[in-house]
């Protein structure tokens, strides 16, 4: 029996309270073909505002930027708390059929795959799982060149969570200092080239931003290993694959539909040219 599946499921639903509600929410997806993270449907948050000033040093009209995809940064949180990045992202689970059990009770009994190249194909990765008791140890070293003699040494141990913690805050800092600075440069601009110029520094910079945080840390899950597996919070159990931003789809691009134990009569209803595989799921 393979460890992982040649298909990767996305279950519809979680938070609805009926199984009538998440087969509507099912049919309702798969005729739009597109799966999104609902909690970024139909919102735009800024990533960088360039406020203009005029000569009196009054703050007027400017510009502003947002990514896709899309990112929400909730600045009271830290990122092993897993939100403190809030990315647009559609989720799936890499866990062969017959393993498929647990994970369908934290979530839903209805469910939509694909085969991995055409999710790869738009960008789909697995996750980097990070363990909370986790440790990291590093070491730095300077050394007289060309002798090699050691001048310093310095090591540090602590909690990975930790680590990444900081790491992120850096990111965070560098990325405004510059911010800031290209804004400056950007207000205080001598002409339209020295203008031009600098806008495609701040949008490189945007950009770099953007690929940084939906990429790598918004790749990384931060996790209990010392839960119980069907604990809600043991994330490493789901195997988890993201796309960053949304997924666009043909009905002939999903492999196999899951549907709870009762709904396949009614799925073939409402698709009667659907040529994947259906599933039923007891939700007992």
């Amino acid at each position: 029996m393979p460890y992982v599946s040649d298909e990767l499921t996305h279950f519809v639903g979680r938070s609805l309270s009926t199984s009538d509600e998440r087969f509507a929410l099912l049919v309702k997806i798969l005729k739009e073909g597109a799966l999104r993270d609902p909690s970024h449907i139909g919102k735009k948050y800024p990533i960088f505002r360039v406020v203009m000033v005029d000569d009196q040093n009054q703050a007027h009209d400017g510009v502003e930027y947002s990514s896709t995809p899309n990112v929400r940064h909730d600045v009271a949180n830290k990122l092993s708390d897993n939100s403190l990045l809030q990315f647009e992202l559609v989720c799936f689970c890499d866990i062969p059929l017959s393993d498929i059990t647990l994970h369908c009770k934290k979530y839903s009994h209805f469910g939509i795959a694909f085969k991995k190249p055409f999710l790869i194909a738009q960008g789909a990765g697995p996750v980097m799982y990070v363990p909370h008791p986790g440790s990291f140890a590093m070491a730095l070293r300077e050394h007289h060149s060309p002798t090699g003699k050691l001048h310093y040494e310095e090591s540090k141990i602590g909690s990975k969570a930790d680590l990444f913690d900081d790491l992120f805050k850096m990111h965070n800092r560098l990325s405004y200092v510059r911010h800031l600075a290209l804004q400056e440069k950007y207000t205080n601009a001598a002409n339209l080239d020295e203008v031009d110029k600098t806008v495609k520094e701040l949008r490189t910079m945007l950009f770099y931003q953007t690929g940084v945080e939906a990429f790598l840390f918004g790749h990384l899950k931060f996790f209990d290993p010392l839960l119980a597996s069907d604990d809600d919070a043991n994330y490493y159990m789901e195997r988890e694959w993201r796309v960053a931003g949304s997924v666009q789809f043909d009905l002939a691009d999903v492999s196999r539909v899951i549907v709870e134990s009762g709904y396949e009569t009614q799925f073939k209803s409402e698709f009667p040219d659907f040529a994947g595989l259906i599933t039923e799921l007891d939700a007992a």
